[in-house]
C-alpha cells in the first residue's frame, strides 16, 4: 500500500485493551496523554518481570508494576512467534491472517524463492554500504532479502500508529526505532518514521519510503558513532 493510497483508504482494527498501560492510567483521569511510548520485548513472557523482580530498580518495569496498570491475562491467538509476526499483532491489533506477516520469511510464489517480510525493491537504504552483511550477519532470515529496500508495504492492516496519524490529521509525530529494521517497521506502521540499527555502517538507518535524505538529528547522532564506544561497566542495580 503506497503513502498515497493510506491516506485516503481506512480500516477498522480491533486494537487489545492491554496495549498500553500509560493510554489506560490517561483514560481513567479523562485526559489525553501528549506522548504514548510502546515498548516491545522479544521473548518477554508475561511472568517473567515478577520473576526476576528482585534484580530490577526502582525505575523501568517496577515504575511500571507499581505504578501503572497491568494486564495479567492478555493473549494473542496465533501460533507463529517470530518477531515480525508477534510485533505486527501488536501494533495492529488483529492476526497474520490479516496483517499478513505470517512469518520473518515466506516463500513467494510469483518470486519462486523465499522473501524477507518488510523487502521492498522501491524503497533502498539512505546509507550505502549499510545492508545485511551476508558473510557475518548472524540472523538467517535476514539473509533472505535480495534488495536493500525496506517499507510496510507488506503489512496489510492499518496499525496504531496509523490510527493516531489518521485521528490527528497528521499532526502526531510518530517514530520508531529498534536493532531490527523488522521491529521498526511494523511498529511504525505506514504513516511513522522508522529508524534500525545497521551493524555492517554501526548507525541507525532508514529507507526511502521515510525520507529522501537523514534530518540533521539523526546525522548528528551517528557522526558520534555510539555503537563504537566501549562500554562503561554496568551498576549492580539497574532498570531493565
Amino acid at each position: 500500500m503506497s503513502r498515497a493510497k493510506y491516506k485516503f483508504k481506512f480500516f477498522r482494527v480491533i486494537f487489545p485493551l492491554a496495549a498500553l498501560s500509560t493510554v489506560g492510567t490517561f483514560a481513567w483521569a479523562g485526559e489525553q496523554p501528549k506522548l504514548i511510548l510502546q515498548i516491545t520485548i522479544d521473548a518477554l513472557r508475561g511472568d517473567l518481570p515478577n520473576r526476576f523482580s528482585n534484580v530490577l530498580g526502582n525505575g523501568g518495569f517496577r515504575y511500571l508494576m507499581e505504578q501503572g496498570v497491568r494486564y495479567t491475562d492478555a493473549n494473542y491467538q496465533h501460533a507463529n512467534t517470530e518477531t515480525i509476526v508477534g510485533h505486527a499483532s501488536l501494533a495492529t491489533g488483529t492476526v497474520p491472517a490479516a496483517h499478513g506477516m505470517v512469518a520473518n520469511v515466506w516463500f513467494d510464489r510469483e518470486l519462486d524463492r523465499l522473501v524477507y517480510n518488510i523487502e521492498d525493491p522501491d524503497y533502498h537504504l539512505l546509507t550505502v554500504g549499510a545492508d545485511v552483511d551476508s558473510q557475518t550477519e548472524i540472523d538467517p532470515t535476514q539473509k533472505a532479502a535480495k534488495v536493500d529496500g525496506r517499507s510496510p508495504n507488506k503489512i496489510l492492516s492499518s496499525t496504531f500508529s496509523d490510527e493516531m496519524a489518521v485521528h490527528f490529521s497528521g499532526r502526531s509525530k510518530i517514530f520508531a526505532v529498534s536493532v531490527k529494521d523488522r521491529g521498526a517497521v511494523s511498529l511504525a506502521g505506514h504513516a511513522g518514521k522508522a529508524f534500525w540499527f545497521s551493524k555492517a555502517s554501526g548507525e541507525f538507518v532508514t529507507s526511502n519510503y521515510y525520507y529522501k535524505q537523514y534530518p540533521g538529528w539523526v546525522n548528528d547522532w551517528n557522526v558520534r558513532k555510539p555503537a563504537g564506544r566501549p562500554r562503561r561497566s554496568r551498576p549492580r542495580e539497574y532498570a531493565i
